[in-house]
């Protein structure tokens, strides 16, 4: 279990980014429409 969360913990940054980067192409798309 304690692996398992410091594995999540190392991967969160990428994963907030790839959400992020994503919102942001899609915000873009929607001020564009």
């Amino acid at each position: 279990m304690k692996s398992r969360l410091s594995k999540t913990g190392q991967n969160w940054p990428f994963f907030m980014s790839l959400l992020y980067s994503r919102y942001t192409i899609m915000s873009k798309e929607g001020q564009l429409l």
